[in-house]
């Protein structure tokens, strides 16, 4: 009767231990690159009552097993699940890392003052030097640096990691060389059937660094599926239009110059009340007062000698007006204004 009691109590005593484990990961559920741990049981003692014995030729018996009882447990080992990646989480801080471990267990290098050591903690700070720094511990990061003379990386040895500093607070402007838009337009949009049209705006960067946003209107034609896109204007970070007011050779110098022609603006339908009627199949503009008389849209964007203009007919931006104003000028077809014609 004793003996079982025994056998029991160290059966609570041990499985008191994995509680204390059980208890111990969920109060370091909080805790920056904690491991589980988790233990296990071995059984470490019997009696042996009756040994075993093995088969009778004589007799025609056969072996019977030793007759052992046993009597306590114990927890032989408590594992850590240190190769383990824990489940990641947003901190808003930039300099806090998770090691992901997808080909092999990683851990840092930090050094405490004296030595390196190694940890999972990816908790850190930048202190007053610059250098990056764990959050519980203060333990300097360490991390390969950059051969100044080769400009390769030397993994040969590690330092502290000082990434803040005069060198690299600052890098040189570049200015924006490729810049796209996307999107899908939506044909029952009524931006996009609008005088004004659909606008959409792009942002770039000079080689001082400043921002401008190029305003573009995107119309629909009269024929399905095809629109015109317009640069309406290039506003700063003053939210003024630079290019108002701009010569054609500023442009130039400012934009660049090209060998080919630039379509800005292709239009198939006139303004509505402008008493002008622009037909598609033939491409011609007539004058609705003057008993359909056609009227010619000279180079310069006036609308022959009757003082209008494509703004007026057409609808076409002052920025664009102006781009083919001073073109005209200028003596060259950098930008032109063309009707659209439906050839079907």
């Amino acid at each position: 009767m004793m003996r079982s009691m025994y056998s029991a109590v160290s059966g609570l005593k041990t499985h008191q231990t994995r509680m204390d484990v059980i208890g111990n990961n969920i109060a370091n559920v909080n805790t920056v690159a904690f491991k589980s741990s988790s233990v296990t049981f071995s059984d470490i003692l019997y009696q042996t009552t009756s040994n075993a014995s093995g088969a009778n030729a004589t007799t025609g018996t056969g072996g019977v097993n030793a007759k052992q009882i046993g009597l306590v447990t114990t927890a032989a080992a408590t594992k850590v699940s240190i190769t383990s990646a824990g489940a990641s989480e947003t901190t808003g801080n930039p300099f806090d890392i998770r090691l992901t471990d997808k080909n092999s267990t990683n851990f840092f290098i930090v050094n405490n003052g004296s030595e390196n050591v190694f940890t999972r903690s990816g908790s850190f700070y930048v202190d007053g030097s610059g250098n990056l720094c764990m959050s519980s511990t203060g333990y300097t990061v360490m991390g390969w640096q950059v051969d100044e003379t080769t400009g390769e990386i030397r993994k040969d040895t590690v330092s502290a990691l000082r990434i803040m500093q005069e060198k690299n607070l600052t890098s040189a402007p570049e200015a924006t060389t490729q810049a796209t838009i996307a999107g899908v337009l939506d044909e029952n949009d009524a931006d996009v059937k609008s005088d004004a049209g659909k606008v959409m705006n792009l942002n770039f960067y000079d080689n001082l660094g400043y921002q401008y946003t190029a305003k573009f209107a995107i119309k629909a034609t009269a024929k399905d599926g095809e629109y015109t896109v317009e640069l309406t204007s290039i506003l700063d970070s003053n939210n003024n239009n630079i290019t108002e007011g701009f010569t054609q050779a500023q442009m130039k110098e400012i934009f660049g110059n090209t060998d080919t022609e630039t379509t800005i603006a292709s239009y198939s339908s006139t303004l509505p009340g402008c008493g002008y009627t622009f037909d598609p199949k033939t491409g011609k503009l007539t004058d609705d007062n003057a008993n359909n008389a056609e009227v010619a849209i000279n180079t310069d964007g006036t609308i022959g000698n009757t003082g209008k203009t494509i703004k007026d007919v057409f609808g076409v931006s002052d920025g664009n007006f102006k781009n083919i104003q001073d073109s005209d000028k200028a003596g060259n077809d950098d930008y032109k204004f063309e009707r659209f014609k439906n050839t079907d």
